[in-house]
This record gives structure tokens, sequence and C-alpha cells, in this order.
């Protein structure tokens, strides 16, 4: 028989099949694209950085710049992906917010905190609940956020004494590593998560110094006694509306009257709680002088 391949029969081929094969190319680039994605090494949620608002609007220049552009060097190697989402006060948004926390799937939030005031026929004021309020057992308490991260960077290389212990540092880097299936951690080097730990050290610094210095840019819930600073006003901020837009009060001054609260989710892994610290001090460091004093 003869199976010689010759111009005049692969034109054949070309003029009667030419169809089917670009469907059969077509067909193995999506195959393939679509084995990649579901046996890739995805990012897991404590890796994708997830920012929020809710009844408040961020101006979308700044919080692009915080999450992706200039400003974002914040972030350790660790993340991978970093977003942000505006929630609108709605009953399908209350379901939908409830949802995504309690499935650990939100990291830091700016939320409305305008209690509305009620008065019953004697007179008596009752102060209402706000966003920030009704959500408050889901945000980390500032002063234990700061209390933790110190801790962990002890526990991992860095103490709060300033010095480095690089032999502790790269043992739990092994540890990490040795447990983890992601391939990620071998393109990553030992100096990078020094760096990494050395930024937890000091953003719990710095967090410690906000609480002893500027008590009054805390928002705590709870009963007298039991207090939890689990909301840092915005308004506080000096240059707030660079980030956010401002409401419009009876007066027709402008203003604000939003937290910021971080996520007390608990991670599968605990060296990946910190990373909305760090934004939360980029977030304080950006927009006001606060940090000023803050001495290493």
């Amino acid at each position: 028989m003869d199976n010689k391949i010759t111009k005049q029969r692969l034109k054949s081929l070309l003029s009667y099949d030419l169809a089917k094969i670009i469907i059969i190319i077509v067909a193995a680039i999506l195959l393939w694209s679509l084995l990649f994605t579901m046996l890739g090494d995805a990012p897991s949620a404590g890796q994708k950085l997830q920012v929020y608002s809710y009844g408040v609007t961020l101006l979308n220049n700044e919080i692009d710049d915080l999450l992706t552009g200039s400003s974002s060097d914040y972030q350790s190697y660790e993340i991978a992906e970093a977003t942000y989402y505006e929630f609108t006060e709605s009953y399908a948004t209350a379901q939908q917010f409830a949802a995504w926390s309690g499935a650990g799937e939100m990291d830091v939030i700016f939320a409305s905190d305008v209690r509305e005031i009620t008065e019953d026929e004697d007179g008596n004021e009752t102060e209402g609940d706000s966003i920030f309020t009704r959500y408050a057992l889901n945000f980390y308490d500032y002063q234990t956020l700061a209390e933790n991260a110190l801790e962990y960077a002890g526990t991992h290389g860095c103490p709060s004494d300033g010095s480095v212990e690089e032999g502790k540092i790269k043992a739990c880097f092994e540890k990490r590593k040795a447990r983890s299936n992601s391939y990620r951690y071998g393109l990553v080097s030992v100096e990078q998560e020094r760096d990494r730990i050395e930024k937890v050290r000091q953003n719990a610094q710095k967090l410690a110094f906000l609480l002893d210095s500027h008590p009054e840019a805390f928002v705590s819930v709870g009963e007298e006694g039991e207090e939890r600073l689990v909301g840092f006003d915005v308004s506080k901020l000096d240059e707030w509306n660079r980030l956010l837009v401002p409401n419009t009060e009876d007066d027709g001054n402008e203003g604000i009257c939003a937290v910021l609260a971080v996520f007390s989710n608990k991670r599968t892994d605990e060296d990946l709680f910190y990373e909305s610290l760090a934004f939360f001090i980029r977030v304080v460091e950006n927009y006001s002088t606060l940090l000023s004093g803050y001495a290493a």
C-alpha cells in the first residue's frame, strides 16, 4: 500500500478536513486550559487579600493603588491576589455578607457607623445599631491583634527586642515548606521569609503605638468592663477624604462616619493571619500622620 505523504494528498486533506483539524486543535487547547485550572496551584483563601466596604464608598484610584499599585509593597510574598468589593445596603447584601464572612472569605472592611437615634413618646432616646456594630462579633480586637502578631513574630525568629534569630527563621520556614504541597515555596528564599516576619513584628509594634498614643481613634463595643476595640475611626485619618467619598451632613458640611475593621477569620494557616494588619498599617501611614511619632 502506498502511504507516502505527497503534496497532493496533503492538499486534499486540508481541503476536505480543515474544519475538523481546527476544531480538534481548539478543543485540545480548551481541555489543556481546563486541566491546568483545575489541577493548578490556586491560591488559598489566606493568600488572597480581600478588602470590602459596606455602606461607604472608596475612591477607585486609591483602593486600586493600595491593592495592586505602587502602595501595595506592604504585601508579603504570600499574597497572590488582592481584590476589593463594595456592598450596598439591602436584604440580599446582608445575606451575602453573612455567608461570605462565615466562610472566612473576608479580611478587612470599611463599614458605616451611622447609628440611628430613636425617641419614644416620653422623650427617651435609644441608639440603634450601625452596619459596624451589627457585625462587630466578626472583627478582631485590635489590642489582641497587636499582642498575637508580636508573639507570632517572636516565636518565628523576630522577638520584640529587635533582634533577628536567623536559625529559628530558617527552621520555621523549612517546617512550613514541608507541610505545604504548594510549589510556590520552592521559589521563596529564606531572606524573603525573614522580611515577612520582620514586617509582622514592625506592624504589631506600630499598632501597639497607635493604641497607646491615640486611643481616641479606636471604637469599642460591648458592655462596660468587657469592651472590645474592634474598630478604627476613619475620621481620625488626616486625609480620609482622599480615600473615601464623604457624606453630606444635614448642615451641608461633608464628613464621614465609618470604621476600618479587621476580620478575625481563623485561617487554617496562622502564618497568613497578619496580612490584614499590614493593610491597616499602610492605610494609617498613607492617609494620616498618626504614626509620625513612632520609633522602631
